[in-house]
């Protein structure tokens, strides 16, 4: 009877785990996208025979 809690509760572990991998990743992402667009400095190039 002690053994049938353990994989569920191991299920319940892992697919918290993979929620929280994932989320982190979205957020990792959008940061990313973020800063590139809006702070990091692009440079213009005007003219391309200069």
């Amino acid at each position: 009877m002690s053994q049938t809690p353990r994989p569920r509760r191991r299920r319940v572990r892992n697919a918290v785990i993979a929620a929280a991998t994932t989320v982190t990743l979205a957020a990792g992402g959008g940061t990313a996208w973020a800063l590139d667009r809006f702070v990091v400095d692009h440079v213009e190039i005007a003219d391309v025979s200069a």
